[in-house]
C-alpha cells in the first residue's frame, strides 16, 4: 500500500536560502513535516526504553577506550533516563529532515526529498539534526519551524533528543573507528561533549 503525503519523492536538489527568507522556508518545512507525521495513525512504542538501553549497552561495550568514561557515564544516564517517558508514540519519519533536503519555491518549502517508505519512530527524531545543528545559532529559525509544525519541544521531547543523541554519538565513534573514518569519529566525540555541555 502506498502512503501519500506532501513530502514528495523528488530528484535531489534544493534552493537554500531563498529570496523569501529562511524563516519562511523553515515555517513551510515545519508544516510539511507535521503532515508527514500525521500521515498514519500513531502507534505506541511499548519497548522503546528497553530497546534503546540494550542498543546503548552493545555499543558502549565496544566504546571502552575510545570515549572518556565521564562521557560514557553521561550517555548511559541519558539513555537510561528514557525509561521515565513510558510508551511514547511512533509516527512515519523522514530521518534526514535537514535543509539540504528541502525543496523551496518562492521562498517557502514546498516539498522534501525522500528515499523509500518511511519508518515509524518517534517524531522528535526528525528534529534532532536541526536542534543540534542550525538551531543552536538561529533560534529564530527554530521558532519559525515549530510555528509551522504546530507544537513546541516539551521536556519529554528534549529527553529523547538528549538520550537518542547520546546513543547516536557513541555509535558514531565506534562505527567510525571500525571504518577508519577519523573525522567522523571526532565529530561523534564532539557531539557527545556538546550534548553533555547542554545538559
Amino acid at each position: 500500500m502506498t502512503m501519500r503525503y506532501r513530502c514528495l519523492c523528488c530528484p535531489r536538489s534544493r534552493v537554500w536560502p531563498t529570496p523569501g527568507g529562511p524563516g519562511d522556508s523553515a515555517a513551510g518545512a515545519g508544516t510539511l513535516l507535521r503532515q508527514l507525521h500525521d500521515a498514519a495513525s500513531p502507534a505506541r512504542w511499548e519497548d522503546f526504553a528497553a530497546e534503546k538501553r540494550d542498543e546503548f549497552e552493545a555499543w558502549a561495550a565496544r566504546a571502552a577506550g575510545l570515549i572518556e568514561v565521564r562521557l560514557l557515564d553521561f550517555a548511559q544516564a541519558e539513555v537510561c533516563g528514557l525509561a521515565a517517558l513510558g510508551h511514547p508514540v511512533r509516527v512515519p519519519c523522514h530521518l534526514d529532515y535537514t535543509t539540504r533536503n528541502w525543496l523551496v519555491a518562492d521562498g517557502r518549502s514546498t516539498s522534501s526529498t525522500s528515499n523509500g517508505p518511511r519508518p515509524k519512530v518517534l517524531g522528535v527524531n526528525d528534529l534532532a539534526r536541526l536542534y543540534f545543528g542550525p538551531w543552536r545559532d538561529r533560534p529564530d529559525l527554530k521558532d519559525a519551524f515549530l510555528e509551522g509544525y504546530g507544537r513546541t519541544i516539551d521536556p519529554d521531547d528534549r529527553a529523547v533528543l538528549l538520550g537518542c543523541g547520546a546513543l547516536t554519538a557513541v555509535r558514531t565513534v565506534v562505527w567510525a573507528r571500525d571504518h577508519g573514518d577519523t573525522p567522523f569519529e571526532e565529530a561523534g566525540r564532539q557531539n557527545l561533549q556538546r550534548l553533555m555541555a547542554r545538559r
